[in-house]
């Protein structure tokens, strides 16, 4: 049911834009995720390789400094396995994509809310800042386990969710 209170364009775009942002936000952590399991899981294999009886077995007859290298090859992959602690970076950044899949949804219904003109401009007001809210809150444990931003994967993402709203609407408009 529409309300006859109308939304100003202000607030709807500010709407848009915290929805297209929580959109980008959500690939942007998943992707990340992604990254840092294919990273975990390559090191692990580099590893698993590096120690293996094939290749200690292939070298027994090897000198002793490719065998020290091939040691410290290992030693140097699991230092940094340690120390780039990769599978929490993975957890928190799987975590943080889902809450803002999450929030990309209540997102989703305000600007369904907005577009229909079903809620009025200081509801839609109070909804938006306690998203904003919940997005800070979110995005603020990335600095908890130490998660840089990576730009280039970020306009990567920027693009997709520009690409992915404007099929998810346009289309919708023109029917």
């Amino acid at each position: 049911m529409a309300t006859t209170e109308q939304i100003s364009e202000s607030w709807r775009n500010e709407a848009w834009l915290d929805y297209l942002d929580a959109v980008r936000l959500e690939r942007y952590y998943f992707r990340l995720y992604t990254r840092y399991q294919l990273w975990r899981r390559t090191i692990r294999l580099l590893i698993f390789l590096s120690v293996s009886g094939n290749v200690v077995g292939a070298l027994k007859d090897a000198p002793a400094a490719v065998i020290w290298s091939v040691s410290a090859f290992a030693a140097v992959l699991l230092a940094v396995d340690f120390l780039g602690d990769h599978a929490r970076k993975a957890a928190a950044s799987f975590e943080i994509s889902q809450r803002c899949s999450e929030l990309a949804e209540d997102y989703r219904q305000l600007w369904h809310e907005v577009n229909q003109q079903e809620s009025g401009e200081q509801e839609v007001i109070v909804k938006l800042r306690q998203l904003s809210e919940s997005i800070l809150r979110t995005t603020g444990r990335a600095g908890d386990v130490d998660l840089q931003m990576n730009e280039r994967l970020n306009e990567q993402c920027t693009r997709e969710a520009d690409q992915f709203m404007v099929g998810r609407y346009v289309a919708q408009e023109a029917w």
